[in-house]
């Protein structure tokens, strides 16, 4: 026997951060409004949550499949794209979204490896600026 669940439809929401520091809270505004007339959906969530709140969220999208040789169903346009270096010498990319949203990932070198081979083979090398020569050091 299946489980019935009972879900709200919404049309939008918005985040913000208690006050306490240790929460965030986010409103969905449904639709169709509530038998009371309200239409706000308040949810707190502890700091620590966000993380695989977002994970879950990105789940939810579609998903490629077959790896990066099919069409992507869901792809975001970045606002930003940095690259740093960790406090344990890890290589980090962080991707700013739009509504300022950013991802930070903690790449290891096989990973770091792939990023380069990948941005090499999309970036045919006629489109990559030439690098001035450079001069060997006596």
């Amino acid at each position: 026997m299946s489980e019935q669940i009972k879900a709200h439809r919404v049309e939008g929401l918005n985040f913000t951060r208690a006050d306490d520091g240790q929460h965030a809270l986010i409103r969905f505004r449904a639709k169709p409004n509530f038998p009371d007339g309200g239409d706000t959906i308040w949810l707190a969530f502890t700091n620590t949550m966000l993380p695989y709140l977002a994970s879950l969220a990105v789940q939810a999208l579609p998903q490629p499949v077959g790896g990066m040789t099919q069409d992507v169903p869901a792809a975001f346009s970045p606002d930003e794209v940095q690259f740093g270096v960790g406090p344990q010498g890890e290589l980090v990319l962080t991707v700013t979204l739009e509504k300022g949203a950013a991802l930070s990932y903690r790449l290891d070198s096989g990973q770091a490896h792939g990023l380069l081979a990948g941005l090499q083979a999309a970036l045919a090398p006629e489109t990559l600026p030439q690098s001035p020569p450079m001069g060997k050091a006596n």
